[in-house]
């Protein structure tokens, strides 16, 4: 059995921050909820902080495991207008969460 560790990735590959990475179910289409937020920092934020809440008080959501459910979808926008994103996210037909 071969173990590898790396330090820092490959030249040339592209490395996708955790908090971007989506899980792998599709988004229940009028079910949804849009977490709009301005970086990848606080996506990663709210996923742990609902968790531990969470495990204290199970009415409160447990982000992550909606996000993995296809419930919740979280958008970094990395700052700008909301009022733009808003509008153009209407289509999509989620319930939208401007943090």
């Amino acid at each position: 059995m071969k173990v590898e560790y790396h330090t820092r990735p490959p030249p040339g590959s592209v490395v996708e921050p955790a908090a971007l990475r989506l899980p792998n179910r599709q988004v229940q289409s009028g079910t949804c909820v849009l977490v709009v937020v301005e970086g990848v920092n606080d996506v990663e934020f709210l996923r742990r902080i609902s968790a531990m809440l969470h495990e204290q008080d199970r009415h409160v959501p447990d982000l992550a495991a909606r996000e993995a459910n296809g419930e919740l979808v979280f958008l970094p926008i990395g700052g700008g207008s909301v009022t733009a994103w808003s509008d153009r996210l209407a289509p999509i037909g989620c319930r939208e969460f401007h943090i």
